[in-house]
């Protein structure tokens, strides 16, 4: 079903006459490339290391990270939840409006 609606859409799109092996070859210049595109490496999904950032970004990151600790703690949300229920308008159930 899935592969129908694809072609469906290369089709549709023009892109029926592209073949996916030939694009491969032609950007991969060995068969790690070509193994790598085809089967990509899972760690890049859930690695913790942060080497491809450099480090400026993660300075920022801690900074921002540490803002929003302080701006949680410093917030004091049961207050604020109780306050908007104590303050909530109740609809009126015999308004015909709302019937």
């Amino acid at each position: 079903m899935l592969g129908c609606v694809i072609s469906s859409v290369t089709y549709a799109m023009g892109l029926s006459d592209i073949n996916a092996d030939e694009v491969l070859n032609s950007q991969c210049k060995d068969s790690a490339c070509t193994a790598q595109a085809k089967h990509p490496a899972q760690t890049r999904y859930y690695t913790t290391s942060n080497d491809h950032l450099g480090e400026a970004q993660i300075a920022a990151d801690a900074a921002l990270a540490d803002a929003g600790k302080q701006q949680l703690s410093a917030s004091d949300f049961k207050a604020q939840a109780n306050h908007r229920k104590a303050t909530a308008e109740v609809p009126d159930l015999t308004d015909p409006a709302l019937m």
